[in-house]
């Protein structure tokens, strides 16, 4: 009979499981927190950069496809004249819109995500200052845009990015 096999585990043998089992739980853990940590850092700056590109390749292309620059100046909107037709960038509650023809009664296309918010950046009074040059050069417009990401409260996600430029008509 001694050459008989007891079936089930010992004690010994059921804490080096758990022994190895916590261990193997603990790295996981460890290593989804420094995931969803790097991941909290990299969101905000991502989203921020990401509309940041977005709205000003979308400007910069208007721009250039215009016509004219039309209105009174420094404004919180641009009006330009594309086609024979008036289209209009504004900031509506933080996002930057974009209306193709502002006669038309079609809303406007949101150019930047609720993720962000866009502000006026710091020590101007407006979004849209238009640039008059001298002959033969075209007008222009500069703009600036502070557009921070909405962290809710979490001082990890603070994140913004000031742009400032100007773009020429073609």
């Amino acid at each position: 009979m001694l050459f008989l096999r007891k079936k089930g585990s010992s004690l010994l043998e059921m804490v080096i499981y758990i022994t190895i089992s916590s261990g193997v739980v603990m790295v996981l853990v460890a290593l989804l927190i420094t995931l969803i940590s790097t991941w909290n850092r990299t969101v905000a700056p991502a989203e921020v950069r990401q509309n940041v590109s977005f709205a000003v390749g979308r400007i910069t292309e208007r721009v250039r496809a215009a016509n004219a620059i039309i209105g009174a100046y420094p404004a919180d909107t641009l009006d330009l004249t594309i086609n024979a037709k008036t289209a209009r960038f504004n900031i509506n509650e933080g996002i930057i819109e974009f209306d193709n023809d502002i006669s038309d009664g079609i809303l406007a296309a949101k150019i930047t995500s609720a993720a962000v918010s866009v502000n006026k950046c710091d020590e101007e009074s407006a979004y849209f200052i238009k640039i008059v040059n001298p002959l033969p050069a075209l007008e222009a417009v500069r703009f600036c845009f502070k557009i921070s990401y909405n962290s809710n409260g979490d001082p990890a996600k603070n994140f913004s990015q000031e742009i400032r430029t100007a773009v020429s008509l073609r």
